[in-house]
């Protein structure tokens, strides 16, 4: 179960992450991004482990010129956060850095199917808008799940046990545009798959208001001050926290 290694947290860094890859920009192949993934190892080097039989697509792979997509899956992105934070405007939401900050664990996803053209840097934002009693705010942001499993989804969550989800907006099926133009963002209101989402990716964070938060512009991550990371990658004067797999 990703999370259960050293003291059973989210590591926030590349080499300790479940999967970086991008699916756009000029960076390494996927194939280059699993192998260093943290769970690769665990997975007896199974490439095909990171791929559900079921996706049959290739989205912007194809376009890139790589002969195949190596990576079905995303994760939560409140499962660890942007490198252990939250990204710009997520800051009121819970970021689960260990299994222990999980309270309702099998009402938290983890891992799901992630739609072919919306795939990108290995975690998948629910837009948390309109949470719990304003419907009309609903949306997506860049992140579609996938839809092949006859028109639905299959989660992993944290306590262990998995659900396939059939949706029922047609917002949810079909993306409609490229969601990475932009802020990727598409109204949806009332659209009840949004709202299943939103019941399993994250709680409100008690006390946000309180705290100071700095916007890092390098990740697209919000933090708080002192921080004992700056997104992947940990600056010359940054404080460290001894045991981390730190990449300078």
């Amino acid at each position: 179960l990703y999370g259960g290694g050293d003291n059973l947290k989210y590591e926030p860094t590349v080499d300790a992450s479940w999967c970086a890859s991008q699916y756009i920009g000029p960076n390494k192949p996927p194939k280059d991004w699993i192998e260093v993934s943290a769970l690769y190892y665990y997975l007896s080097n199974n490439m095909g482990v990171f791929r559900c039989p079921e996706d049959k697509h290739f989205g912007e792979a194809k376009e890139k010129g790589w002969p195949d997509r190596m990576r079905s899956y995303s994760i939560n992105l409140y499962a660890g956060g942007w490198s252990g934070w939250p990204l710009r405007g997520d800051q009121m939401w819970t970021i689960y850095r260990q299994q222990s900050d999980f309270r309702d664990p099998a009402n938290r996803f983890v891992l799901l199917d992630m739609d072919d053209e919306s795939i990108n840097a290995g975690n998948f934002r629910v837009d948390m808008s309109g949470w719990s009693n304003n419907s009309k705010a609903y949306q997506f942001r860049q992140d579609w799940p996938a839809s092949w499993h006859n028109n639905g989804c299959t989660f992993s969550f944290a306590d262990g046990h998995a659900e396939r989800k059939r949706w029922q907006h047609d917002d949810t099926l079909r993306v409609g545009f490229n969601p990475h133009e932009g802020e990727g963002i598409k109204a949806s209101p009332g659209n009840p798959d949004i709202a299943w989402m939103q019941e399993r990716a994250t709680r409100p964070h008690v006390g946000w208001d309180q705290l100071n938060w700095v916007y890092n512009p390098y990740t697209g991550a919000i933090m708080q001050k002192p921080w004992p990371w700056w997104g992947y990658w940990r600056m010359p004067s940054e404080q460290t926290i001894p045991g981390l797999p730190w990449t300078e």
